[in-house]
């Protein structure tokens, strides 16, 4: 209040403070907006001041390692930094004294304990040349870091895969190109190097007659996502064909948008034709044992029966699926049990055999006589996956005939002693059994040498060997003078003949021997 021209009045100042609003508006939208980044962004934000204690962590502390803000403020820069990592961040702290901002990576203990790799940016503050402290950036980067560890895996499991696996392996983009190829995948197709195949088309490889099926297929698979052991042929870069089976399987972008195919390429061309020879193979035998009139068996290492062809519905009256799953010993005549023990005897010795004779009950349950021949089936190792062979039907004489005909070709006196190929007796008649000391039902189903004891007389007497009967028969060893040891120890002077016995087939059936006793 004044006194103008002795009136009262009001002296005012006016000042103009439309800029210092306006700077102090905009201040604080600056700070609000600071403020705004530093609670929300999902990195912490602190500040150190000279002596190394917090002045400030932004409250996102909370949400990556479980602290409070104020269990931070006032506490050194290390105190939840894992002691191998301390040093490292001291080293930081000076470089950012230094003007220095390089990031660090540091393990941080979280308030439950847990460790989390965080990565640590710092900017020294100044007031003029005085140095006030630092300003620093924390990142959590723990799964980013897991993250890429397992991308690095995974590239260098792929990157193996691609160098190891028998099959080709490619990519191609939606248009069919080659984008990354496999070593294995470009000398398929007839280049040196994979950059050589990598731009060049797909298609282009595959022979004009399948490039409808090609189509059809990249479209079936580019619809469902994959396809699986699709055929084509393609043609290499001499131009020469080969067979491949392809798989293929969809890529998709981060987005979900399909990006290109991975493709496993094999080589069938070998596998392809070695099947159609097995099937050729296998076709041959089919027509071969539908033929003949053979009974053609396989059996399991415990003698099961596991294949038959129809030639034993002519035999013994079954039809093949109705003797399968058997024992092939179970169909002996039960009169003939020491042929299964002799049977299994060569199935565990693994050995071939032929002219195995044995009595069969056919479906009717009568007797009938069959010759078997058998191998062992072997894999790689040796090891023993079945037995497979031929049976037929003996011929025999009708037993009257057959008496007859004895008795007419012999004398009382001469004793027959009947084997079969490998020595072991069948019969042998009273005057055998008189000369051997043994009855007949001592005798049979023995070996001959078991029961005949048979020196030379001519020089050193010495045993005839009859262990190989048929060998010698057939190079005319046994024929001639001999002394037979009877188990009383009496010796008698015999004459001795002998022969092969043939069925009406023309196959050997036995060994026929006559020993007649004689005078020195």
């Amino acid at each position: 209040v004044v006194t103008l021209n002795g009136q009262p009045a009001v002296q005012a100042v006016l000042l103009d403070i439309t800029e210092a609003v306006r700077v102090q508006d905009a201040l604080r939208r600056s700070e609000e907006k600071y403020r705004s980044l530093v609670e929300n962004i999902n990195e912490i934000i602190f500040t150190v001041d000279p002596s190394g204690l917090f002045t400030y962590v932004s409250p996102v502390i909370k949400q990556l390692l479980g602290y409070e803000p104020a269990e931070i403020i006032g506490k050194p820069f290390d105190c939840f930094v894992h002691s191998d990592d301390a040093p490292a961040l001291l080293v930081a702290f000076e470089r950012c004294d230094l003007d220095s901002n390089s990031p660090q990576e540091l393990r941080v203990m979280a308030h439950d304990g847990n460790l989390h790799l965080m990565r640590i940016s710092c900017s020294p503050s100044y007031d003029g040349d005085q140095f006030k402290g630092i300003t620093g950036v924390m990142a959590d980067i723990t799964e980013t870091k897991i993250a890429n560890e397992i991308i690095r895996e995974r590239q260098q499991m792929y990157e193996t895969l691609l160098r190891t696996t028998t099959d080709a392996i490619a990519t191609v983009d939606l248009e069919g190109n080659f984008t990354e190829a496999s070593e294995r995948t470009a000398r398929l197709f007839g280049f040196q190097c994979q950059e050589d195949l990598v731009g060049k088309n797909a298609f282009s490889f595959v022979i004009p007659a399948h490039h409808r099926k090609a189509l059809t297929s990249f479209k079936e698979a580019l619809k469902s996502g994959y396809i699986r052991d699709k055929g084509f042929t393609f043609t290499r870069a001499d131009g020469s064909h080969f067979l491949a089976q392809i798989d293929a399987a969809l890529i998709h972008d981060a987005q979900g948008r399909p990006k290109s195919f991975i493709l496993t390429i094999r080589d069938v061309t070998e596998s392809k034709r070695a099947e159609r020879q097995l099937r050729r193979s296998q076709q041959r035998f089919d027509h071969i044992v539908t033929l003949i009139s053979e009974w053609v068996w396989e059996v399991d290492p415990s003698c099961v029966i596991t294949y038959s062809n129809s030639a034993i519905a002519d035999i013994l009256g079954y039809q093949p699926d109705e003797i399968l799953g058997t024992y092939i010993y179970d169909h002996f005549d039960s009169r003939y049990d020491p042929k299964k023990n002799q049977l299994l005897e060569l199935v565990d010795s693994r050995s071939c055999f032929r002219d195995f004779k044995v009595a069969f009950l056919d479906k009717q349950r009568r007797p009938v006589d069959l010759i078997l021949h058998g191998m062992p089936i072997l894999d790689e190792d040796k090891n023993l996956l079945g037995y497979r062979g031929t049976a037929r039907a003996c011929v025999h004489q009708p037993e009257a005939q057959a008496e007859q005909t004895l008795r007419k070709m012999l004398t009382l006196d001469e004793a027959i002693i009947l084997t079969d190929l490998t020595g072991r007796i069948l019969f042998l008649n009273e005057r055998a059994q008189q000369l051997a000391g043994f009855a007949s039902d001592r005798a049979v189903d023995h070996k001959i040498d078991d029961v005949f004891r048979i020196f030379t007389t001519c020089g050193s007497p010495s045993q005839i060997e009859l262990s190989d009967l048929r060998s010698q028969v057939e190079n005319g060893k046994l024929r001639g003078k001999a002394t037979l040891k009877q188990p009383s120890g009496d010796s008698v002077n015999i004459a001795f003949t002998s022969a092969i016995v043939y069925d009406a087939s023309g196959y050997p059936s036995g060994i026929l021997l006559i020993f007649a006793p004689t005078r020195q």
